[in-house]
């Protein structure tokens, strides 16, 4: 960084910085060949002063908080914020995603309970749909809904949800 700095203003004076992180064992290693631009916009979040390095296991989580980044304009800080029981997130489950509510959480895996979408509301199916997610598959939320039943999700927050799903697809 110092090299780079000099070589941008040779007036630089390199005494009035402080360097935290000399070699490339001072930081995180993508062990991929496809999570560098993931690493090189964390690291210069980190950089900026927005955050902390996060685990290689919470990479995942990351890519989808910067994809709803992007689209929302704004950024989210870092340590992600946790995902809260009682409140409703989209999840993606493979080709499509569905909106349930946090149950239980345990060993980086939430217990949600899934509504099913009916043209626009969503509703509780028949029979309850549980299922154990990875927090890397939570990509939004949370989310107010509105209405007791059915349920709505307001146009700008769908249009959201629908924009990211697409673009991770």
């Amino acid at each position: 960084m110092g090299s780079v700095l000099k070589e941008l203003d040779p007036k630089c004076n390199l005494e009035e910085w402080a360097f935290f992180c000399n070699t490339k064992d001072g930081f995180p290693q993508q062990s991929n060949t496809y999570d560098c631009g993931v690493y090189t916009c964390l690291y210069a979040r980190c950089l900026a002063g927005l955050g902390p390095m996060i685990q290689e296991d919470c990479l995942p989580q990351f890519r989808q908080c910067m994809l709803s980044s992007l689209h929302r304009r704004i950024l989210h800080e870092i340590p992600l914020p946790a995902i809260e029981l009682e409140e409703y997130y989209a999840v993606d489950y493979v080709n499509k995603y569905y909106i349930g509510r946090a149950l239980s959480i345990a060993n980086q895996f939430v217990k949600f309970k899934f509504l099913h979408r009916v043209f626009d509301r969503y509703v509780w199916p028949g029979r309850d749909d549980i299922d154990r997610v990875h927090v890397s598959c939570v990509f939004f939320g949370p989310i107010a809904l509105e209405n007791t039943g059915p349920f709505v999700v307001p146009d700008c927050v769908q249009s959201d949800i629908d924009k990211i799903f697409s673009d991770t697809r």
